[in-house]
């Protein structure tokens, strides 16, 4: 069976953005040097410094009103964000990397406790509010990434469980693979094996992010091993 995977709307809407950022940086950078076809090295250039390059055009100033200038440093900025947008989104490996990510796990290791000592329909009343996000994140982004012979539709029983699931446990904790081999190891465990060695499932992407799991065997102690 030929799996075709295609890329998440994530990803496509960032790169598109990127693509109408860059031809607004080429644009207006044309409109700008057809106003001033000089090009200069350093941190300033005018009509009063030497130039590293001067085109055979004529300078126009007259009845400019700069919008090539505002263009190019919007474009910039649009592509800017747009590339922090990406790389945030795609930095599953490191929660805290990113300044966004960092908040996002703050705000959620403040609303589990209070939430986790609610009753339920107080509960329930609370995470409404999310349910949307949950059910256009599922429906849109993970089915188009995953397949949806993997990702799993979400309507708003599935968007609820998954929303108690994260923020209303008591005691919800991450930990690396450094952290749990340590303890495997502090418990005479041998022989390893770690899920992020496995082979994945079939048409789920490497990149998909996976728990922790780390499966060890420890070699029964028999009265004679004792010291």
């Amino acid at each position: 069976m030929l799996l075709r995977m295609r890329h998440s709307a994530i990803v496509r809407l960032t790169h598109w953005i990127n693509v109408l950022s860059f031809i607004g940086l080429l644009v207006s950078g044309i409109a700008i040097l057809l106003v001033h076809p000089r090009l200069y090295w350093g941190e300033t250039g005018s009509v009063q410094t030497p130039s590293l390059l001067d085109l055979p055009l004529p300078f126009v100033f007259n009845n400019q009103n700069g919008w090539g200038r505002s263009l190019h440093f919007l474009s910039a900025w649009v592509s800017i964000a747009n590339g922090m947008l990406y790389v945030w989104v795609y930095s599953h490996d490191q929660e805290h990397a990113t300044p966004l990510r960092c908040v996002l796990i703050v705000i959620e290791s403040g609303v589990r406790p209070v939430l986790s000592r609610l009753p339920g329909f107080w509960q329930t009343l609370f995470l409404a509010s999310a349910l949307l996000f949950y059910v256009l994140y599922q429906n849109f982004h993970r089915r188009t990434q995953l397949g949806a012979h993997v990702a799993a539709w979400y309507g708003w029983n599935e968007a609820l469980h998954a929303a108690r699931d994260r923020l209303t446990p008591p005691f919800a904790h991450r930990h690396t693979y450094e952290e749990v081999i340590e303890w495997f190891h502090a418990e005479m465990y041998q022989g390893l094996e770690l899920l992020r060695d496995e082979q994945s499932l079939e048409g789920v992407p490497d990149t998909f992010p996976l728990n922790v799991g780390v499966r060890g065997f420890r070699r029964p102690v028999r009265s004679c091993d004792s010291v």
